[in-house]
Protein backbone atom coordinates (compact mmCIF):
# COMPACT_ATOMS: atom_id res chain seq x y z
CA UNK A 1 0.00 0.00 0.00
CA UNK A 2 2.85 2.39 0.75
CA UNK A 3 4.25 1.62 -2.68
CA UNK A 4 1.02 2.75 -4.39
CA UNK A 5 0.96 5.99 -2.36
CA UNK A 6 4.57 6.72 -3.31
CA UNK A 7 3.92 5.90 -6.98
CA UNK A 8 0.79 8.05 -7.02
CA UNK A 9 2.63 10.94 -5.43
CA UNK A 10 5.43 10.57 -7.96
CA UNK A 11 2.97 10.42 -10.86
CA UNK A 12 1.05 13.44 -9.62
CA UNK A 13 4.28 15.38 -9.24
CA UNK A 14 5.36 14.39 -12.75
CA UNK A 15 1.95 15.19 -14.22
CA UNK A 16 1.98 18.60 -12.54
CA UNK A 17 5.36 19.43 -14.05
CA UNK A 18 4.30 18.26 -17.51
CA UNK A 19 1.12 20.30 -17.36
CA UNK A 20 3.06 23.44 -16.40
CA UNK A 21 5.56 22.84 -19.18
CA UNK A 22 2.75 22.32 -21.72
CA UNK A 23 0.97 25.51 -20.60
CA UNK A 24 4.15 27.54 -21.03
CA UNK A 25 4.56 26.23 -24.55
CA UNK A 26 0.95 27.14 -25.37
CA UNK A 27 1.24 30.84 -24.51
CA UNK A 28 0.73 33.07 -27.54
CA UNK A 29 3.60 34.96 -29.08
CA UNK A 30 4.60 37.69 -26.67
CA UNK A 31 3.45 35.55 -23.73
CA UNK A 32 3.09 37.64 -20.60
CA UNK A 33 3.72 40.85 -22.54
CA UNK A 34 0.53 40.28 -24.57
CA UNK A 35 -1.44 39.62 -21.40
CA UNK A 36 0.05 42.73 -19.75
CA UNK A 37 -0.94 44.91 -22.72
CA UNK A 38 -4.50 43.59 -22.52
CA UNK A 39 -4.60 44.28 -18.78
CA UNK A 40 -3.28 47.80 -19.37
CA UNK A 41 -5.93 48.46 -22.02
CA UNK A 42 -8.64 47.23 -19.65
CA UNK A 43 -7.36 49.52 -16.88
CA UNK A 44 -7.32 52.50 -19.25
CA UNK A 45 -10.90 51.75 -20.30
CA UNK A 46 -12.02 51.54 -16.68
CA UNK A 47 -10.18 54.76 -15.84
CA UNK A 48 -12.05 56.48 -18.67
CA UNK A 49 -15.35 55.42 -17.10
CA UNK A 50 -14.29 56.57 -13.64
CA UNK A 51 -12.76 59.82 -14.82
CA UNK A 52 -14.64 60.76 -17.99
CA UNK A 53 -13.45 63.32 -20.45
CA UNK A 54 -14.05 67.02 -19.98
CA UNK A 55 -17.65 68.11 -19.54
CA UNK A 56 -19.10 69.88 -22.57
CA UNK A 57 -22.79 70.14 -21.55
CA UNK A 58 -23.02 71.49 -18.01
CA UNK A 59 -26.13 72.23 -15.94
CA UNK A 60 -25.92 74.60 -12.97
CA UNK A 61 -28.34 74.22 -10.07
CA UNK A 62 -27.55 77.43 -8.18
CA UNK A 63 -26.77 81.07 -9.00
CA UNK A 64 -23.36 80.87 -7.29
CA UNK A 65 -22.46 77.83 -9.41
CA UNK A 66 -23.51 79.63 -12.58
CA UNK A 67 -21.28 82.57 -11.68
CA UNK A 68 -18.41 80.17 -10.98
CA UNK A 69 -18.86 78.39 -14.32
CA UNK A 70 -18.81 81.68 -16.23
CA UNK A 71 -15.83 82.94 -14.21
CA UNK A 72 -13.92 79.78 -15.20
CA UNK A 73 -14.63 80.51 -18.87
CA UNK A 74 -17.19 77.73 -19.20
CA UNK A 75 -20.20 79.87 -20.15
CA UNK A 76 -20.38 78.38 -23.64
CA UNK A 77 -20.68 74.89 -22.11
CA UNK A 78 -23.54 75.80 -19.76
CA UNK A 79 -26.78 74.34 -21.16
CA UNK A 80 -29.10 74.95 -18.19
CA UNK A 81 -29.43 77.21 -15.15
CA UNK A 82 -31.99 77.88 -12.40
CA UNK A 83 -34.79 80.43 -12.62
CA UNK A 84 -32.75 82.69 -10.32
CA UNK A 85 -29.54 82.75 -12.39
CA UNK A 86 -29.29 86.25 -13.88
CA UNK A 87 -25.57 86.98 -13.60
CA UNK A 88 -23.61 87.29 -15.72
CA UNK A 89 -26.12 88.63 -18.27
CA UNK A 90 -25.33 85.72 -20.63
CA UNK A 91 -26.90 83.39 -18.04
CA UNK A 92 -30.29 84.94 -18.83
CA UNK A 93 -30.14 83.37 -22.30
CA UNK A 94 -29.77 79.79 -20.99
CA UNK A 95 -32.64 77.30 -20.62
CA UNK A 96 -34.22 77.15 -17.13
CA UNK A 97 -34.23 73.97 -15.05
CA UNK A 98 -36.50 75.12 -12.21
CA UNK A 99 -35.65 76.62 -8.87
CA UNK A 100 -32.70 76.16 -6.59
CA UNK A 101 -34.73 74.11 -4.09
CA UNK A 102 -36.91 72.33 -6.67
CA UNK A 103 -34.97 71.63 -9.85
CA UNK A 104 -36.97 69.81 -12.52
CA UNK A 105 -35.22 66.49 -13.17
CA UNK A 106 -37.12 65.95 -16.45
CA UNK A 107 -35.92 69.28 -17.79
CA UNK A 108 -32.36 68.47 -16.74
CA UNK A 109 -32.50 65.07 -18.48
CA UNK A 110 -33.91 66.68 -21.65
CA UNK A 111 -30.82 68.92 -21.83
CA UNK A 112 -28.56 65.84 -22.14
CA UNK A 113 -25.89 67.11 -19.73
CA UNK A 114 -22.63 65.29 -19.24
CA UNK A 115 -22.18 67.11 -15.92
CA UNK A 116 -24.59 68.62 -13.41
CA UNK A 117 -23.08 70.81 -10.71
CA UNK A 118 -25.18 70.65 -7.56
CA UNK A 119 -24.82 72.80 -4.48
CA UNK A 120 -25.07 70.76 -1.31
CA UNK A 121 -28.71 71.16 -0.27
CA UNK A 122 -31.50 69.18 1.32
CA UNK A 123 -33.02 67.61 -1.78
CA UNK A 124 -32.61 64.30 -3.55
CA UNK A 125 -31.20 65.65 -6.81
CA UNK A 126 -27.77 63.94 -6.53
CA UNK A 127 -29.44 60.57 -5.85
CA UNK A 128 -31.84 61.04 -8.78
CA UNK A 129 -28.98 61.94 -11.11
CA UNK A 130 -27.02 58.87 -9.95
CA UNK A 131 -30.04 56.68 -10.57
CA UNK A 132 -30.27 58.07 -14.10
CA UNK A 133 -26.50 57.67 -14.64
CA UNK A 134 -25.96 61.39 -15.07
CA UNK A 135 -22.62 62.57 -13.76
CA UNK A 136 -22.84 65.15 -10.99
CA UNK A 137 -20.56 66.87 -8.56
CA UNK A 138 -21.71 68.39 -5.29
CA UNK A 139 -20.09 71.59 -4.04
CA UNK A 140 -20.56 73.93 -1.08
CA UNK A 141 -20.42 77.72 -1.12
CA UNK A 142 -20.83 78.44 2.59
CA UNK A 143 -17.31 79.66 3.40
CA UNK A 144 -14.50 81.18 1.35
CA UNK A 145 -12.66 77.87 1.73
CA UNK A 146 -15.66 76.13 0.17
CA UNK A 147 -15.51 78.53 -2.78
CA UNK A 148 -11.84 77.71 -3.39
CA UNK A 149 -12.54 73.97 -3.16
CA UNK A 150 -15.56 74.17 -5.46
CA UNK A 151 -13.51 76.10 -8.04
CA UNK A 152 -10.97 73.26 -7.98
CA UNK A 153 -13.61 70.51 -8.19
CA UNK A 154 -15.51 72.20 -11.02
CA UNK A 155 -12.27 73.00 -12.84
CA UNK A 156 -11.15 69.36 -12.65
CA UNK A 157 -14.54 68.00 -13.75
CA UNK A 158 -14.73 70.39 -16.71
CA UNK A 159 -11.11 69.91 -17.72
CA UNK A 160 -9.96 73.44 -16.88
CA UNK A 161 -7.90 73.03 -13.69
CA UNK A 162 -5.57 75.89 -14.69
CA UNK A 163 -8.50 78.30 -14.93
CA UNK A 164 -9.64 77.22 -11.45
CA UNK A 165 -6.17 77.80 -10.03
CA UNK A 166 -6.03 81.23 -11.68
CA UNK A 167 -9.49 82.12 -10.32
CA UNK A 168 -8.48 81.03 -6.81
CA UNK A 169 -5.30 83.09 -7.02
CA UNK A 170 -7.25 86.17 -8.13
CA UNK A 171 -9.70 85.80 -5.23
Amino acid sequence: MNTKAIMSAGTASHVGKSWTARKRKQLPAGGMEAISVKALLLLCTLAGMLYPADAHRIVSTAPSITETLFALGLGDRVVGVTNYCHYPPAADTKPRIGTYLQPDIETIVALHPDLVVVEHMPNRLPQELDRLHIREIVVDHISIGDVFRSNDVIGQAAGVPEAAQKQNHEL
